[in-house]
C-alpha cells in the first residue's frame, strides 16, 4: 500500500466508524489486515474479518482474521449472526452475477434490526486509479479486479434481499458512497 491508499482506506473507516456502536458484533468482509475491527477493537464485543488475501490469525483475543471468501470461511453450521456487516471497496470487487447473492448471504447473517454498512467508489474513479498507478501514487488494492459497477443498482440489491435503506450519502469529493441498509426486525 502506498501512503495514498492508506490516506483512502482511514478515511473509509472515519466514515464508517461511528455507525458501529459499542457492544456490537462485527463481520468486516474484505478485511485486508484488519485495519476497520483494529480501529473501532474497544467498540466491538467480538469481530470476524474475511478477506481471501488475509492470514488466519486472531488480532485481540476478541478480533479473528479469517482467510477466505464470504460466506464460505464463515462456520455456517452455527450461523453466526452479525449486529454489523461491512464492506468497504468490495462491492465493486464482486462479479455482477453474485452480486445478489452477496447481498442474500448479508441478509442471511445479520441480526434482525442489524446494519450493512458499504462503501462503493463511483464506476469513473477507476480511470483515476489507473493514472495513480501509473504515475506510482496508489497500488489501487485489487483495482484489476473492478468490473466498473453501476452504484445506481445498489439499493435494489439491497431492497430484493430484504433490507431496508437507512442511509445513501457521498464523501472523498463526491467519489465514493456510503450506504447503510438494515435488516428490518428488532
Amino acid at each position: 500500500m502506498t501512503s495514498l491508499d492508506k490516506m483512502l482506506q482511514q478515511w473509509r473507516i472515519r466514515k464508517v466508524a461511528p455507525f458501529i456502536q459499542p457492544g456490537s458484533r462485527l463481520l468486516d468482509i474484505g478485511c485486508h489486515h484488519g485495519e476497520l475491527l483494529l480501529h473501532v477493537k474497544t467498540q466491538v464485543t467480538s469481530g470476524i474479518g474475511i478477506d481471501p488475501l488475509c492470514e488466519n490469525r486472531w488480532l485481540t483475543p476478541v478480533i479473528q482474521l479469517k482467510q477466505g471468501w464470504f460466506p464460505q470461511a464463515l462456520d455456517t453450521e452455527q450461523q453466526e449472526s452479525f449486529d454489523i456487516i461491512a464492506a468497504l471497496a468490495v462491492i465493486e470487487h464482486i462479479p455482477e452475477q453474485e452480486l445478489p447473492v452477496f447481498f442474500q448471504n448479508c441478509f442471511l447473517f445479520l441480526r434482525p434490526g442489524g446494519l450493512l454498512i458499504c462503501t462503493i467508489p463511483h464506476p469513473g474513479v477507476d480511470h483515476i486509479l489507473h493514472v495513480l498507478k501509473a504515475l506510482g501514487w496508489a497500488r489501487g488494492m485489487s483495482a484489476e479486479e473492478h468490473h466498473g459497477y453501476e452504484v445506481k443498482h445498489t439499493i435494489p440489491l439491497a431492497q430484493t434481499a430484504g433490507m431496508q435503506l437507512v442511509q445513501h450519502s457521498r464523501f472523498q469529493l463526491g467519489l465514493n458512497n456510503l450506504f447503510l441498509f438494515q435488516r428490518p426486525g428488532s
